[in-house]
């Protein structure tokens, strides 16, 4: 049977169907876009507790070793310590808003799926519009 021989309901039945899969399809596509970007946002939190592990002793060390050499150079240990402790905080501080700031601009939305469904609507969308004209 040839496309001009079918009934408009049989036709709008088979848009339908495939505006199902296609809704299928792209809804399928959001959840692999999520779960990648969730995994490597965990990828990417494991390996900064890794290596804030390994650092936290070895900062300790070297401060340690800051503050003497600055009482070895005659600063009285009590203002070295303090001096030193104070530049560490401020850095720190600097360092978790920096953090904080990029962790906000990562997107868990699924943007190219979201921007591929929009696409989608929009091609059938005067598709619809055709046949309910030539209905009428």
């Amino acid at each position: 049977m040839d496309t001009k021989d079918r009934p408009i309901t049989q036709l709008l039945g088979v848009l339908g169907n495939q505006v199902q899969q296609l809704v299928r399809t792209e809804c399928q596509l959001a959840r692999t876009e999520i779960s990648e970007n969730l995994g490597k946002t965990r990828s990417a939190i494991g390996l900064a507790v890794a290596g804030l592990a390994l650092l936290l002793p070895a900062l300790t060390i070297f401060l340690q070793g800051v503050v003497a050499a600055l009482a070895h150079a005659g600063v009285r240990d009590d203002l070295a310590g303090f001096a030193v402790g104070a530049l560490v905080g401020v850095a720190g501080v600097a360092m978790i808003l920096t953090a904080f700031n990029r962790a906000k601009a990562v997107n868990l939305v699924p943007e190219k799926a979201l921007s591929q469904l929009q696409r989608d609507i929009a091609a059938i969308n005067p598709m619809r519009h055709d046949h309910e004209h030539s209905a009428a």
